[in-house]
């Protein structure tokens, strides 16, 4: 369990900017890391503390602020994630000197392909994992991520968005289909069988016509 500390720490551009529950968020995770810089809360339990009914606004948030460079995720296993709050952001880094702005930029150049490709990887196998503890979490099943399940969600979130996916199985999970229960493989969910129409869209427009909450 993460020690947590006695204060929160929002920077102001992101309580000013953000909508509320972005910030608490942020600084829930800072309290969280103040012993050890980091902290390992599961989307379940920072759910809970903000009182909020359940996790995929917890994911999308911490996609979010990821993006914007206020934190760092990192996967110690498939399972275990390591949250780090960053707290420089841009505030301490130093502006290049026009003699050296020439190199930097050719490094920077020569280097930027390399790295978004990195960063892309990095991306897609959070995302895969997050997806992942969703689908088991809503539909209640103990199912090994194999690595056909994982091309299929790489798949799915080169054409959609983690939210998007995650709407997927809350309309999946709530079919009143009587086979349901017999049918709840993540192809059912996401896949696209032969002869029928793409699942991602099918339960997407269910999604939206009946409304489904998730905050």
């Amino acid at each position: 369990m993460d020690k947590q500390g006695y204060f929160y720490i929002i920077p102001v551009k992101l309580a000013e900017s953000g909508p509320p529950s972005k910030a608490l968020l942020f600084g829930l995770i800072t309290s969280l890391s103040n012993r050890e810089g980091h902290c390992w809360a599961t989307n379940i339990y920072l759910a809970k503390r903000l009182g909020m009914k359940g996790i995929a606004q917890v994911s999308a948030l911490l996609s979010n602020l990821e993006l914007e460079g206020y934190l760092k995720i990192d996967f110690a296993t498939s399972k275990k994630r390591i949250i780090r709050p960053v707290y420089n952001l841009l505030n301490n880094q130093k502006q290049p000197s026009e003699k050296s702005e020439g190199n930097l930029l050719n490094n920077q150049t020569g280097n930027r392909v390399v790295k978004e490709s990195n960063i892309n990887k990095d991306k897609l196998v959070q995302n895969t994992n997050q997806f992942w503890e969703y689908f088991t979490l809503r539909t209640e099943r103990k199912l090994k991520l194999t690595p056909d399940r994982k091309r299929l969600i790489g798949k799915c979130l080169s054409n959609w968005s983690l939210m998007e996916l995650m709407l997927c199985v809350d309309a999946f999970v709530v079919d009143e289909w009587p086979g349901r229960k017999e049918h709840m493989d993540l192809i059912y969910c996401i896949g696209h069988q032969r002869g029928k129409p793409d699942n991602v869209e099918k339960w997407l427009g269910k999604s939206k016509k009946s409304e489904v909450r998730y905050h």
